[in-house]
């Protein structure tokens, strides 16, 4: 250290003891239920996400709100009565041990234990329970959303997926979440990869199967940040599901797809973006940003076309920025539109009204 300027060591040694959830809170428990913080236990298998566990060292950027969570890694794994070893980025082996390693940042998902996996084509699945014919059937449907979104958005998809079908630590939960390449789908019988083949749940099922995938765009080729980064990541996921819905599963799935959101807004009163300074001011984020959101962008969708639309997500995915905020939205709408009184028509009636949610519901009653 000369005394002038920043010293850069060489090489950095961590000491480094993981974050395992403790519930201190006997009134809400949150122990009761399975969550993505939790390095979860089902008597079988160890399932452990990248963003929330934390078990291993991340750094974070205070000024650019941004987490470094995605690292290259070279790691041994070693795991005495398991009979298959899974870390994010590489292949599932049969063995006890094994040596990992990415020369590309992952974030470091992993999911090991006694369980089985098939693969077609590339896309793996662990501990399936599907025959042959049933997995050459879902990848043929996960492959068919796949190509929907690269030819749409223009952007190509990123290879191929392991999907993870695994249960939660508690009795009722049911939930997916992605660690790109990896799907996890959580939850016991119906809410199972299995439930793909069931004709009395599919048509729900199949569109979170889309909204996972969708988040190899929103989420993966494109990190969110700021207040409005989880409403963005989660509002045009959410929405890409809704369009695989119509044009792949059907104008009567999507429908009622449609009726259920609106239906779950009755009442709500949400924050128009202008407005948004925390996540806070979402009052109810899942409704938010899995409901308001995505039918707010259907609604401009019918003031300024489906090709403007994919125009303007592909403005969002490919603009370089070090925020999402607000400024970035309302700036890559006006540049996707080339149009200055519809963009203001739109940003005055969507994004900065109190009466957003009212004009959404004018504008989807209409043909």
């Amino acid at each position: 250290n000369t005394g002038k300027g920043k010293f850069l060591p060489q090489s950095i040694r961590i000491r480094y003891t993981g974050k395992f959830p403790v519930a201190t809170d006997t009134i809400d428990n949150v122990s009761r239920d399975d969550w993505k913080g939790n390095i979860a236990f089902n008597g079988y298998s160890v399932r452990t996400d990248a963003s929330q566990t934390a078990w291993y060292p991340m750094l974070y950027d205070i000024e650019k709100d941004k987490l470094y969570n995605e690292v290259k890694y070279d790691i041994e794994l070693q795991c005495s009565d398991c009979s298959t070893l899974y870390v994010n980025g590489n292949l599932p082996v049969k063995a006890k041990k094994a040596n990992f390693k990415s020369d590309t940042p992952k974030e470091l998902s992993l999911y090991c234990g006694d369980f089985d996996f098939k693969n077609l084509g590339g896309t793996y699945i662990l501990n399936p329970d599907f025959s042959d014919a049933e997995f050459k059937q879902f990848c043929e449907i996960t492959n068919s959303y796949q190509k929907y979104y690269e030819k749409k958005l223009g952007i190509p998809f990123g290879g191929a997926v392991t999907f993870v079908n695994t249960t939660p630590t508690s009795a009722k939960n049911g939930w997916l979440y992605v660690t790109y390449p990896t799907i996890f789908n959580i939850g016991h019988g119906e809410n199972g990869l299995k439930s793909l083949f069931d004709p009395k749940i599919q048509n729900w099922f199949r569109p979170f199967i889309a909204h996972e995938l969708g988040h190899y765009y929103f989420g993966t080729y494109k990190v969110f940040n700021s207040p409005l980064g989880d409403m963005m990541s989660e509002g045009f996921t959410e929405y890409l599901s809704l369009q695989v819905t119509r044009d792949i599963l059907g104008n009567e799935v999507y429908q009622k797809k449609m009726s259920d959101k609106l239906k779950e807004l009755e009442g709500f009163e949400p924050v128009s973006f202008v407005k948004v300074i925390s996540k806070a001011d979402y009052k109810d984020r899942e409704i938010y940003v899995y409901y308001y959101a995505p039918l707010m962008f259907t609604a401009i969708e019918k003031e300024i076309g489906k090709e403007k639309m994919w125009e303007w997500m592909g403005t969002l995915l490919k603009t370089k920025t070090d925020f999402t905020n607000y400024k970035f939205l309302i700036q890559s709408l006006e540049t996707a539109l080339q149009n200055k009184s519809q963009f203001e028509s739109i940003r005055s009636k969507y994004f900065d009204s109190d009466q957003s949610l009212k004009n959404i519901q004018s504008a989807l009653k209409k043909a």
